[in-house]
């Protein structure tokens, strides 16, 4: 990491030293881990040195942000609930909190190597801004921001709490959004699917969901649900980019699929 300070200083009859390093300061609202280290050299210049790791807080509240429910849905309400905690994990109420919602797209291009003359993909992320919500905490519930999802995708959620001092923490959460339409995904060389899972554990009789990023506008796909073998397989039309679909989980599924 960045070095952000040093200085020099001599060891006292009592066996230590007071260095001053300045203030810690966090970057951009979230925590930080600083690494401290110290070497001390004696008069036959022998040298010993040792190492610390202190966490820097950036205020003395922290936001929580989340989207329950799993995949949300074009044209339908998504919640994002939102609290605030003090760094006991208490809950807090009556902070001020700043809820700003986007959603990622990316934009690719061919970029020609002017060594080898090859093109390759290129992607930069970009956010497009969908909503804000200005809301102040409770200290028993969560509080709520209401988006109303017009385009599929992956929708990012920041939540910047202010604590009486006036210093500010951000916390980021993401969530996807599914339905029909085209949705600008990374790309890469080579066109892939990838499969993302509303939840990373189910049981026996549950239902999982499971979003398809598809590279293509529309598409024919093969869904196959598979351990050891093949246990089942479907053919299906995949209308648009980001389409989810439901597996029935099952004890043939114990311990994975």
């Amino acid at each position: 990491g960045d070095v952000r300070a040093r200085a020099r200083g001599a060891i006292g009859a009592d066996g230590t030293a007071l260095i001053p390093l300045g203030v810690a300061e966090p970057w951009g609202a979230r925590t930080v881990r600083v690494t401290l280290e110290a070497e001390v050299e004696d008069v036959g210049r022998q040298r010993v040195a040792n190492r610390a790791v202190v966490v820097v807080h950036p205020a003395s509240l922290y936001a929580g942000v989340r989207v329950p429910g799993g995949f949300g849905e074009v044209g339908k309400p998504m919640i994002v609930e939102v609290i605030a905690a003090g760094l006991d994990g208490k809950r807090v109420g009556a902070a001020p909190l700043a809820v700003k919602v986007s959603r990622r797209e990316w934009k690719s291009i061919r970029r020609r190597d002017p060594d080898s003359g090859r093109f390759t993909t290129v992607s930069e992320p970009e956010q497009v801004a969908v909503k804000d919500c200005a809301l102040m905490s409770d200290a028993t519930a969560a509080v709520r921001c209401e988006v109303s999802p017009e385009k599929p995708g992956l929708y990012i959620m920041e939540a910047t709490v202010t604590d009486s001092a006036g210093r500010k923490q951000m916390t980021t959460s993401s969530s996807y959004v599914a339905g029909g339409g085209w949705v600008s995904w990374q790309q890469t060389d080579s066109a892939t699917v990838e499969m993302v899972a509303d939840q990373k554990l189910y049981r026996p009789g549950d239902t999982a969901r499971v979003l398809i990023k598809s590279p293509w506008p529309e598409a024919e796909a093969l869904v196959t649900v598979e351990r050891e073998g093949i246990i089942s397989a479907r053919r299906m039309t995949l209308k648009g980019s980001a389409t989810a679909i439901d597996v029935p989980i099952d004890d043939a599924a114990v311990p994975n699929v």
